[in-house]
């Protein structure tokens, strides 16, 4: 009995190291990402180059998210949010939007989620870009879970995994299917 034990309690230890390992090989990725990602917004800034700025902006935006950076995130989301609507296109304000809501379910900020995506809906009525149409359910879907209300995000996602799926947008159908 006492063998047994002793193997489960060594199992263990040897899963919560392999835990650990995976765990510090993402955050020394995602720093590594980060690094990368403000080297290139120096690069962009200089040249000039709004939509490489834009770009490296987004992929910024989700390495500090997943760093639980939110505030600085925000704060990146929010500059861009302003450049966009002076200069930007209705997709690209959309995806800010987006993801400004996005942080705010992750921040469990619900009502102000409501709003950033009522704000979304309101600026841009109904944009028929895929990926945007999508982005939209996976927020709509997240805010719907946070709020205990599991038949509305299956409703709004179950339509899109196939759609998603038929047009080669495999990670989205994939983060649609494990919400669901």
């Amino acid at each position: 009995r006492e063998a047994c034990e002793l193997a489960e309690r060594l199992e263990r230890q040897r899963a919560e190291a392999r835990e650990s390992r995976e765990r510090e090989c993402k955050r020394a990725a995602l720093r590594e990402a980060e690094a990368q990602l403000r080297e290139a917004t120096v690069h962009y800034e200089t040249a000039g180059d709004r939509d490489g700025l834009w770009h490296v902006h987004g992929n910024l935006c989700d390495v500090l998210r997943q760093q639980g950076c939110f505030t600085e995130a925000t704060e990146l989301l929010q500059g861009e949010l302003r450049a966009v609507r002076e200069s930007g296109t209705q997709e690209r304000l959309a995806l800010m939007l987006l993801n400004l809501a996005e942080i705010e379910v992750e921040l469990m900020r619900l009502g102000r989620a409501r709003q950033r995506l009522e704000a979304l809906e309101g600026e841009l009525g109904s944009v028929g870009h895929l990926h945007i149409q999508a982005g939209l359910a996976l927020v709509r879907a997240k805010l719907a879970l946070a709020s205990s209300e599991p038949e509305p995000a299956v409703r709004v996602l179950e339509p899109m995994v196939q759609t998603c799926s038929d047009a080669g947008m495999s990670v989205i159908s994939e983060s649609m299917r494990a919400l669901l």
